[in-house]
Formats: C-alpha cells, sequence, structure tokens
C-alpha cells in the first residue's frame, strides 16, 4: 500500500513538472497581430498564443493542412511553420524553422509590414508625393517628403484610403519620416491595404531590416 501510494506521487509529480515545462514555454500573446506571408500573398492575422514550438494563429485564409507560411510579427524575425490543423479561420501551425525565443517581459510592438505604395501627402495645404516604405496599425514611413518637424500634421491617401490628421513623429533630414494615425487602424482596414492593387511587398531582409515604423 505504501509503495503504491509512492508511485501515486511521483507520477503527479512527474505530471506536473511536464506541464510546467510546457506552461513556460508557451506565452500567452492574446491578440498580437502577426504578418503571413503564404503562396505569394501577404495578410494580417492574430497570434493567439505562441512558443518555440508553434503557434496558434487567426487569419482569414484558405489553408489546409500541410501548408507552409512565414510569418513574423516584429522586423527583426520571420518563421516558417507547417499547418498542423485547422478550425474555421483558426490554425494550428508547428515551426519547422529556428524560432526566437520571446521574452515575456518585454512589450511587443505592432506588426510593421514592408511594402511599396505611392503616398499623396497634404501638409499645410501644400501637395507633396512620397513613397511608403512600411506600415503597421498605428503609422507608417515615407521616404521623399522632406524635413519635418515632429508633431506637423499631415494628410495622407493611399491605396484608396485617406487618413487625416497624421503626425509626425520622427524625421531623418529629408530621406525618412514615420507617422501615427490619429486613430489605429483596424485588422481589416490593414488588410484591405495590403490587398489593394496598388501595394507592392517588398523584400524582406530580417538582417538588415530597418528599424522603421511609427507606431509602439
Amino acid at each position: 500500500m505504501e509503495a503504491a501510494t509512492e508511485s501515486l506521487v511521483q507520477d503527479h509529480v512527474a505530471n506536473r513538472q511536464s506541464e510546467d515545462r510546457r506552461q513556460s514555454s508557451r506565452y500567452k500573446t492574446t491578440y498580437v497581430p502577426c504578418c503571413i506571408l503564404s503562396t505569394g500573398h501577404v495578410t494580417v492575422g492574430l497570434m493567439r498564443n505562441y512558443s518555440d514550438g508553434g503557434a496558434r494563429i487567426e487569419a482569414d485564409l484558405d489553408l489546409v493542412v500541410g501548408d507552409t507560411i512565414r510569418y513574423f510579427w516584429e522586423a527583426d524575425a520571420c518563421v516558417t511553420a507547417l499547418v498542423v490543423w485547422r478550425q474555421g479561420n483558426i490554425y494550428g501551425v508547428r515551426h519547422t524553422s529556428n524560432a526566437r525565443t520571446k521574452d515575456p517581459q518585454l512589450p511587443t510592438r505592432s506588426v510593421r509590414v514592408p511594402g511599396l505604395a505611392k503616398a499623396d501627402c497634404w501638409v499645410n495645404g501644400e501637395r507633396f508625393t512620397a513613397q511608403m516604405e512600411n506600415i503597421s496599425l498605428g503609422g507608417l514611413s515615407l521616404r521623399g517628403l522632406g524635413s519635418l518637424e515632429v508633431g506637423t500634421l499631415i494628410t495622407v491617401g493611399f491605396c484608396g484610403i485617406e487618413f487625416g490628421l497624421a503626425t509626425v513623429r520622427w524625421s531623418q533630414g529629408d530621406n525618412r519620416t514615420g507617422l501615427n494615425f490619429a486613430k489605429p487602424l483596424t485588422r481589416e482596414t490593414l488588410v484591405r491595404i495590403l490587398k489593394h492593387e496598388n501595394f507592392e511587398l517588398s523584400d524582406i531582409d530580417f538582417d538588415h531590416h530597418p528599424n522603421a515604423g511609427a507606431s509602439k
């Protein structure tokens, strides 16, 4: 009887340790936006949880078990993953490349999607043309707008959408300008921009990707 009790205790401890290991490797990341690349398409999904081995992602895609995707949520890591299950628009994926170890104590910035699109900008009643280089839910960065003071209000139009009262957050001379939107985009609006015929996804180089984008 004593041996049986000791065995049950040992089993309980082993199960608890196994559960603790699983919990320690899975980080709850409810509704963290991520950018998903699949079969030549790009869209924005929601990463529901994440671990070194895989993730659960919500996305409006038509994927099947066995499909491969690449996804990222910040500008310094892109993960390749295999779809292992699907429930509606929720996908379970298993990482097939080295996944970045995320520090749960660090804040997660809004996903930045590198892309190219012509942008019409109005500053103090004057119209300028610039090139969008990336966009997030909170803002975007432009090239060729010229040197502007932080806090300057700008109206920006591109990919069929006009954004009023965007604010200059930072400016690097005449080369690059970071803007914050007056109101963060919804995921649906960002997806609409990415699917627009005038939006072109840039080459993604995570070793030399600029620390761009306007929002945290």
